[in-house]
């Protein structure tokens, strides 16, 4: 199965934002992960876990993204994304056409289609 298949809609946020304004877009969405987008390129991942890690402080987003950010490329397997994931103990992955940000896949994407996926491949 392709990553496009079950990647959702990505949530791009610009990379000023507070940290309290990060918590309340991804509290009020139900989502896990921002992406910052600079120049069509991505550019940056923040994570629920990296938002509350910074409880009580005061800055924006860019003092604490992921400046390394994996991604994979949307007509690649899906196995292909696991591995990836597990390799780098992420649990969310930017989905690119050509180096352009088209969705996202988490852990809990993969997991909602395990029967279609088969296999151990949480193992």
């Amino acid at each position: 199965m392709q990553v496009r298949k079950i990647m959702r809609r990505a949530h791009i946020v610009d990379r000023d934002i507070s940290f309290g304004e990060a918590a309340k877009v991804m509290s009020a969405g139900h989502i896990g992960a921002l992406i910052i987008v600079l120049k069509k390129k991505v550019a940056g991942i923040v994570t629920d876990s990296d938002i509350l890690r910074q409880f009580g402080k005061e800055g924006n987003i860019f003092e604490i993204m992921n400046k390394n950010v994996e991604v994979i490329e949307s007509k690649e397997d899906i196995n292909v994304a696991l591995d990836l994931m597990k390799k780098k103990k992420i649990r969310h992955l930017p989905v690119v056409d050509k180096g352009h940000l088209v969705g996202i896949i988490a852990m809990e994407n993969v997991a909602a289609h395990a029967d279609e996926l088969g296999g151990d491949f949480f193992v």
